[in-house]
């Protein structure tokens, strides 16, 4: 099976935690068990990291802007023509860097799986945020991870709480 990861930041970044840690972990018992994994991670330009896996890496540039993940749009350049090379099976988001990848999997066939690791969920969609603006701008983020969510085929959550 072709299976492609996706997930901010990286395990080595100044920007990692626990989702970063639980993707390459995952990209690893998987590869051990004979899948063929590929993870698309995002670093900064000055970041060089200097890595054996026994996946493929792949890199996003990573955009450190507070309010909004432009992070998005450089997960979509990546993803799009590496899944159009690669024609995974399962492409999976951990955050919202996976916004656009249910419009990837559907254009190469791929089922989209999303892992949620927040707890902190938008009950409406974007359009409803913007209802209050002021709020929507600090949040817009756990927007993008709402919709990243909704438009998965599966969900996988760790706990009640994500």
């Amino acid at each position: 099976m072709k299976i492609c990861l996706t997930v901010n930041s990286s395990p080595w970044s100044k920007f990692k935690g626990g989702g970063q840690l639980a993707v390459h972990q995952l990209a690893c018992a998987l590869s051990t068990q004979g899948q063929e994994v590929h993870v698309v991670y995002s670093k900064c330009k000055e970041e060089i990291f200097d890595i054996e896996v026994p996946y493929e890496i792949h890199w996003a540039r990573h955009y450190n802007v507070a309010t909004i993940n432009l992070n998005i749009f450089s997960y979509l350049s990546v993803l799009r023509s590496l899944a159009a090379k690669e024609q995974f099976d399962i492409i999976h988001g951990n955050a919202e860097e996976a916004y656009y990848a249910d419009v990837v999997a559907r254009e190469t066939g791929a089922d989209y799986i999303f892992t949620s690791h927040a707890p902190n969920i938008p009950q409406t969609g974007i359009l409803g945020g913007l209802t209050n603006p002021l709020q929507f701008m600090k949040t817009v983020n756990n927007y993008l991870l709402r919709k990243s969510i909704c438009s998965a085929k599966r969900i996988v959550t760790f706990s009640q709480f994500s």
